[in-house]
């Protein structure tokens, strides 16, 4: 696959995602994802470290934080969600044009075959067209009935097609899916699909690639389902998490400046933090 020009960086959600970062680690994340995205693929763990400029060392000590950006899969690899769904769309985005510029081209292919037809056909002779004549003892205009019979012929627009009632999304298909982390209960649910061929048909949708449109659509499902769990969670009984030693720090910290701000210390060698653990 060729290397992408660009990349998008959410910088809202990525300054909220990585405010406990150290300096390090930023810069070792940042050439994670940026490497993840000019190979296109998730990264293998055997790799980690030297993707991220760091020895091994130092890399141990840096993967205990980064490794809750992203999953470990099966082979190994390290596989980042969001970094997924961005390639999934800019591959799709680009196999449609592609497969738009191909149709667009055989179009005009095929109308440049009709016209030089007809052009040949429009330098018949008056000599070959009374011969024609004698013979058949027919209109003698013929080019014109072999220009109208040429223009009723269709020109191949049967590119995009409808959903069939026995569509099955390949492996392929599911797999991409899947490594966008959408639930494998909603990928291999025969419902799903029963559901996408009703929708498409009772919308009349053409397409090019009904793998793709698929993909689209558990995408969608898997946002869905996100939501649905939300408001699930959202009526359960809501009890009070237990403070971490992280939480118990942050909070004297914030206490602190707040007392600080307040006039309330004198001088900051009249406060200590108290010990976390």
């Amino acid at each position: 696959m060729a290397a992408l020009p660009y990349m998008q960086l959410y910088v809202a959600d990525y300054l909220g995602d990585t405010y406990h970062l150290t300096t390090e680690e930023h810069g070792a994340y940042l050439l994670l994802i940026m490497t993840y995205w000019q190979s296109g693929k998730s990264i293998h763990k055997s790799r980690l470290a030297t993707a991220s400029r760091m020895t091994n060392e130092r890399w141990t000590d840096v993967e205990r934080t980064l490794n809750e950006f992203f999953v470990e899969d099966e082979n190994g690899c390290w596989v980042h969600e969001r970094i997924e769904l961005d390639l999934n769309r800019v591959n799709a985005k680009a196999a449609q044009a592609s497969r738009a510029g191909k149709a667009s081209a055989k179009k005009r292919k095929a109308s440049k075959v009709i016209d030089n037809k007809g052009n040949s056909n429009g330098r018949s002779t008056d000599v070959q067209r009374k011969h024609k004549s004698s013979l058949n003892h027919t209109d003698t205009d013929t080019d014109t009935d072999t220009k109208d019979r040429e223009k009723e012929k269709p020109l191949n627009n049967n590119l995009r097609t409808s959903v069939q009632d026995g569509f099955i999304p390949s492996e392929q298909t599911k797999q991409k899916a899947i490594l966008a982390m959408v639930p494998k209960e909603i990928v291999n649910s025969p419902d799903e699909i029963i559901k996408f061929i009703s929708h498409q048909k009772s919308a009349g949708k053409l397409s090019f690639d009904w793998n793709e449109e698929f993909l689209k659509w558990l995408m969608n499902a898997k946002v869905f389902s996100a939501k649905r769990g939300k408001k699930n969670e959202a009526n359960k009984p809501s009890y009070p998490k237990p403070e971490t030693a992280l939480d118990r720090s942050k909070r004297q910290t914030e206490e602190y400046l707040r007392k600080l701000d307040a006039g309330e210390i004198p001088g900051s060698d009249n406060y200590s933090v108290e010990p976390t653990g």
